[in-house]
């Protein structure tokens, strides 16, 4: 390849990055559509069962944080 065209290219590659670098940096949602969830998805394999599920952990955490805080938690 010619130095000229792999200029071309890497200027080209350089433009479309610089460009797309500020799309990324926004995010798609910034609310919540419900401010107070009922109920989290968890979404993976098998292994979220193991070692008493991870959604038993999540569930022991946030009882720890409602206690600590003095809110109630279900």
């Amino acid at each position: 390849m010619t130095n000229r065209m792999h200029l071309l290219l890497t200027s080209i590659v350089t433009l479309l990055a610089l460009n797309a670098a500020p799309l990324a940096a926004q995010p798609l949602q910034t609310e919540l559509e419900n401010p107070a969830p009922e109920r989290i998805p968890f979404v993976g394999s098998s292994y979220f069962h193991y070692n008493d599920s991870l959604h038993n952990h999540v569930s022991r955490m946030l009882i720890s944080l409602a206690t600590t805080r003095g809110s109630r938690c279900k």
